[in-house]
């Protein structure tokens, strides 16, 4: 982010979209830009960590609806029900949050490996306990927190989406591989002909077939 020119421009702000509606597009274009390097590096961090094996399952372009659409939601959520209508808001923290809620669903029992601050202690937490815990404490600060610099909103509209879409993602993908896959037949593995099912056929004796 390079000054307020750009914030005012780009950056998502409820009261001004809210006055003037022409200014939705912020919606969309909020997610691309970040309060510094560390803004940046931090949601990258987690984008490779939890996206690479969403992106697996879901495909390129599954992916990028996804995370677009996660953006856009959890922007749209954030504009309608954050009491911050003065606080710009960057970042693609709704975006990758889609992608984490996705995660969830598709690779619950997942251990992530977490160091513990102060102790350096790594441990491996489930993911449904690491990132239940998360969305839990975006859920409890947008229902009590009065801190404005973050777009709890977001987050969950985001998570939520992400969530929503990975169950008939998986079962198309499921059946576009069912699609995909043939069984050999016996004969072909075998090199036999299967037993002809059935009562035995007896030829007797003096006629002949025709």
């Amino acid at each position: 982010m390079l000054g307020l020119v750009y914030a005012r421009e780009y950056a998502l702000v409820a009261g001004k979209v809210l006055a003037a509606p022409l200014g939705g597009y912020t919606v969309l274009t909020h997610g691309f830009f970040h309060a510094d390097w560390f803004h940046l590096l931090f949601n990258l961090y987690f984008l490779y960590v939890f996206g690479k094996n969403v992106e697996h399952v879901f495909g390129r372009r599954r992916f990028l609806i996804l995370y677009f659409g996660a953006g856009l939601f959890g922007g749209l959520l954030q504009l309608l029900l954050t009491d911050a209508t003065t606080t710009p808001v960057i970042g693609a923290s709704g975006a990758i949050a889609g992608v984490c809620g996705a995660y969830l669903v598709i690779f619950p029992r997942a251990r992530l490996l977490q160091t513990l601050p102060l102790v350096y202690v790594q441990l491996k937490i489930p993911a449904w306990i690491y990132l239940g815990a998360w969305v839990g404490f975006q859920a409890a600060m947008a229902a009590f927190s009065e801190a404005q610099q973050f777009a709890w909103f977001s987050h969950l509209g985001g998570f939520a989406l992400g969530a929503a879409l990975a169950p008939p993602v998986l079962r198309s993908v499921c059946r576009e591989v069912g699609e995909t896959v043939r069984v050999k037949s016996a004969a072909a593995i075998f090199g036999k002909v299967p037993r002809r099912r059935g009562p035995p056929i007896v030829v007797q004796p003096g006629r002949r077939s025709a």
